[in-house]
């Protein structure tokens, strides 16, 4: 006699087999596994899982296991995570990056729709940007910790009598470029007008002339 857990396989195989939702059985309106509204419930219910996992310590991926405070995975579920990443063909990495790179795009420009922060997709983002406050002064803050030990280029080189464009000691008694740069900016030059405020600018950094 055939079990629930059979009917359950069986029924939920047919369907798929049909194009249907193997979840509701209604045929497909999207191109993946569940229909649109199942998909949905899907989702909320994985969201409201995760969300009870994460305020009682336990693991969101195995939902199983304790984890400490600050953490979301178990190290038995990072471990295998780790050996199914190492186990996979270069190809199917690849692949795996390619549809990653895809779902990514699709939730930031479906973000970028609602006004909502395509970073976190909690909260608004600010007039004219993409992110909101909170995201945008982590970004800030993170920028900020990233430059700080950061040798300014420009200074550094002007400090240091180096070519303002390729840093190598500068061979000229005039300008702030090499007698290489010099000459590489000339042959780009020929045939430009006199007029472009582009090539005035870079003579002025080549022969040291004054801002007009």
């Amino acid at each position: 006699m055939e079990t629930k857990k059979e009917r359950s396989a069986r029924l939920y195989k047919s369907r798929k087999e049909n194009g249907l939702c193997p979840r509701c059985g209604k045929t497909l309106d999207r191109k993946g596994h569940y229909c649109s509204e199942c998909l949905e419930k899907v989702r909320e219910y994985n969201k409201a899982n995760r969300k009870f996992y994460r305020e009682n310590h336990i693991c969101t991926e195995c939902g199983k296991n304790s984890v400490p405070d600050g953490e979301r995975i178990c190290p038995e579920c990072r471990a295998k995570a780790a050996n199914r990443k190492n186990s996979l063909t270069e190809e199917q990495k690849n692949r795996y990056k390619e549809n990653f790179r895809i779902r990514q795009n699709v939730l930031y420009q479906e973000r970028s729709r609602n006004g909502i922060c395509t970073r976190c997709g909690k909260r608004k983002a600010m007039p004219g940007r993409k992110r909101c406050g909170i995201c945008l002064k982590k970004d800030a803050d993170a920028k900020r910790v990233k430059n700080a030990d950061k040798i300014n280029t420009r200074e550094y080189r002007e400090k240091n009598h180096l070519c303002y464009f390729c840093g190598k000691p500068i061979d000229l008694p005039t300008g702030r470029t090499c007698k290489d740069c010099v000459e590489k900016f000339k042959k780009l030059a020929k045939g430009r007008s006199n007029e472009n405020d582009y090539w005035k600018r870079q003579n002025r950094l080549i022969f040291g002339g004054k801002n007009r």
